[in-house]
């Protein structure tokens, strides 16, 4: 201990006071001022997979936490294929990070990129989730079939799709076996439907159909992949 008192005294005034403080029993801490940490994100899933095509879309909300919030740093998001997946309602605060909405479109994939950069616009860290959008969220009906037909209706009938959030399905008519245009396109019925009127055709005039299963969860719906297409002829009377 003495020799420990002697190698601070050798350093002058600054080992006297260092000395000072000991003897008294005063605990010494460093004054030298720490570094901030860098904000980072939190969890976010690496890959998602939304249903949907087009006109019937699903949407997803997730939000993402920063840790060591820091004032004056900026978020930013993009998606690699909107065409295929959008966003929207992007917000940031310091309580529960970032957050945002995915909206399905197109069949397909997209890469949505996270980015959050300093107050000199230098990108600090970035998030990257694959989205997949796909129509086979919810079991096909199948075995559709034209039970009969008049001038202008056609009554069809199928079995129903098994998934247990299935609230309606969704009827498509044409002349073309591409379904390129419609003559009718419309969700009906509810998830034990198994029979469908159609009406509003002409007479002696080939049709094409298929049907859909589709969820709806307030404005929002999407739906199955297609049934069989079923080919039929309204009669000439």
């Amino acid at each position: 201990m003495l020799k420990a008192i002697r190698k601070l005294m050798r350093k002058g005034i600054v080992g006297f006071m260092v000395v000072a403080l000991m003897v008294a029993g005063i605990t010494v801490e460093s004054t030298k001022s720490v570094a901030a940490a860098t904000p980072t994100f939190g969890y976010m899933a690496s890959s998602c997979t939304l249903y949907g095509n087009v006109k019937d879309q699903d949407y997803r909300s997730f939000t993402v936490t920063i840790n060591n919030w820091v004032n004056g740093y900026k978020y930013t998001i993009s998606s690699s294929n909107k065409s295929v997946c959008s966003y929207s309602n992007l917000s940031v605060n310091s309580k529960s990070g970032v957050h945002f909405t995915l909206q399905s479109g197109d069949v397909g994939t997209s890469t949505i990129t996270l980015t959050m950069c300093n107050g000199n616009g230098k990108v600090v860290q970035t998030k990257k989730m694959s989205v997949t959008v796909t129509t086979k969220g919810m079991s096909v009906p199948t075995s559709l079939r034209r039970v009969s037909a008049t001038a202008t209706s056609a009554k069809l009938n199928f079995k129903n799709s098994t998934t247990t959030y299935v609230t309606g399905y969704r009827i498509q008519v044409s002349t073309r076996s591409d379904f390129n245009t419609t003559v009718v396109n419309q969700i009906v019925g509810n998830k034990n439907t198994v029979n469908i009127n159609v009406t509003g055709l002409k007479k002696n005039t080939t049709y094409y159909a298929r049907v859909a299963a589709t969820s709806t969860n307030g404005k929002k719906t999407y739906r199955s992949g297609w049934s069989n297409t079923v080919k039929f002829t309204t009669p000439n009377f």
